[in-house]
């Protein structure tokens, strides 16, 4: 659920890691991403890493026309949720 969403024009800064859709054991960053989901996932009531997708879903249904993402550091990625 996402409250105090921006009126009119407004953007809202994520800084979240992105859950791959096709897994690549061989890169640690991958690693670490899924680990955390399943972290989460053991540990929290339906916590979880989000897909590419499922971010772009939430804006969405936010109330937001799209998503930008801006550049990806040590396996998070900065996303612009646009009004």
């Amino acid at each position: 659920m996402v409250l105090n969403v921006p009126v009119g024009s407004g953007e809202v800064i994520v800084v979240d890691a992105i859950l791959p859709v096709k897994l690549d054991h061989a890169h640690a960053s991958v690693i670490s991403v899924s680990q955390s989901d399943l972290t989460m996932l053991a540990h929290t009531h339906g916590g979880k890493e989000r897909s590419e997708h499922e971010f772009r879903a939430l804006a969405i249904e936010a109330g937001f026309k799209g998503i930008n993402f801006v550049c990806c550091v040590c396996s998070f990625w900065v996303m612009e949720f646009c009004k």
